[in-house]
């Protein structure tokens, strides 16, 4: 997906499609729930959120904080729009920090999972599971 608007606000935040392919690939076992209109309006707030991600300047915390590049706001965009395609679950974390980076997260009784962008093509992330002592860490690749 390319053209962006610059405020979605619960509209459609790609104006056309675009040539390449992407797949995802979320352990939708973990994730599948059904949309109710909670989760509905609850992915418009992750998007707009991340859309606004596009417009922060270096610094916009005060403390140093480095802006995130505009086509890591693109891919968090093609995820988050993807998941929600999915009817996945909608993170209860999610948005911008400090490096330049941004977050989606899910904390739920039997698992947790963040997913970090910080780059076009590239999503690193790390899930837990209770009794676990460490994180899987695992990488998902956004091909064109």
């Amino acid at each position: 997906m390319t053209s962006f608007l610059q405020a979605a606000f619960g509209a459609c935040v790609y104006t056309r499609q675009d040539e390449y392919r992407s797949e995802v690939f979320i352990d939708h076992e973990l994730l599948q729930t059904c949309l109710n209109q909670a989760n509905t309006e609850k992915w418009t707030e992750v998007i707009d959120t991340l859309l606004a991600a596009r417009n922060l300047p270096d610094d916009w915390d005060g403390q140093g904080a480095k802006a995130p590049t505009h086509e890591a706001v693109d891919t968090s965009l093609k995820l988050a729009m993807n998941l929600r395609g999915l009817n996945c679950l909608p993170p209860d974390d999610f948005g911008a920090g400090v490096e330049g980076v941004l977050t989606l997260g899910w904390h739920l009784p039997h698992f947790a999972m963040v997913v970090e962008i910080s780059s076009p093509l590239r999503v690193e992330g790390y899930r837990w599971f209770p009794g676990d002592e460490r994180a899987e860490r695992f990488i998902l690749m956004i091909g064109k």
